[in-house]
């Protein structure tokens, strides 16, 4: 998001408690003000620049509460107290709704411009799920997919980042962490779904986080990649970068990498 005006629209398909929105507000505050903002550039981007929609209702209220706190500390001088005051951000830019079908239930019709499309959004930013929902689950994913399109077969992560693409246009930027299964694991049907986002997308940089899988998701039983798209306009078409981040103490101490110019 280096070189973005600051006005920017972002999104994210699965926000969680806003972790990915909080640090969009942020990074599009200071773009915009180019420099510490002041309250009536922070609470515009919060009301008209950062969207995010999850299944968990508990969810959405948790990400309400985030963006209300980080907007208070970006402000400046948060008094009187009518400046504790907020507009609504449920039903208005926080959805509560399944990703794939979100526009079509009451708060979402939001999502859809005056002539019926989905709204376009300038940065798609998130954490998808990485879950396998079992057979059943599995047997819902194929049903509702288009049958021309590869289908990962474990996980619905890749589902969650073809159904971005329909609210991207095509200067979108896209920054997304998966499970990183479907582009380094054998099957064959995992591997077509991947190539066929990395196709769909190219230029695509691939972060390869597999080696800090100790201490950066624990509790998961496989490995993530972070993957962008959009952000550099002057690659080749076609061209795919792939970075591999490795294991350090230090890393492992702090919880933190850095990724260098050389990596």
């Amino acid at each position: 998001m280096d070189d973005l005006t600051g006005r920017e629209t972002v999104l994210d398909l699965a926000c969680g408690s806003a972790v990915f929105l909080v640090q969009a507000l942020r990074r599009l505050a200071y773009r915009r003000a180019d420099g510490p903002p002041d309250r009536s550039v922070v609470r515009s981007v919060l009301y008209e620049q950062i969207y995010g929609m999850d299944i968990s209702d508990a969810a959405i209220r948790v990400a309400a509460f985030s963006l209300y706190l980080a907007a208070l500390e970006l402000d400046p001088d948060p008094r009187p107290p009518e400046a504790l005051k907020f507009r609504p951000l449920i039903g208005e830019t926080l959805f509560h709704g399944d990703a794939h079908t979100i526009e079509l239930t009451g708060s979402g019709t939001k999502l859809r411009n005056s002539d019926g499309n989905l709204r376009k959004f300038d940065v798609i930013v998130g954490n998808p799920p990485w879950s396998f929902r079992g057979r059943a689950g599995t047997a819902t994913r194929r049903r509702a997919a288009d049958g021309r399109v590869p289908l990962q077969p474990r996980g619905e992560g890749l589902d969650f980042v073809r159904r971005a693409m329909d609210f991207a246009h095509d200067r979108s930027r896209f920054g997304l962490v998966l499970s990183a299964m479907p582009f380094f694991s054998a099957s064959n049907a995992g591997n077509a779904a991947a190539r066929y986002i990395v196709d769909q997308l190219a230029p695509v940089t691939i972060v390869n986080l597999a080696a800090l899988r100790g201490w950066l998701f624990p509790r998961v039983n496989m490995p993530a990649i972070a993957l962008f798209a959009g952000h550099r306009p002057n690659e080749q078409p076609d061209q795919l970068t792939v970075v591999q981040i490795p294991w350090s103490s230090v890393g492992a101490r702090s919880n933190t990498f850095e990724i260098a110019p050389r990596t």
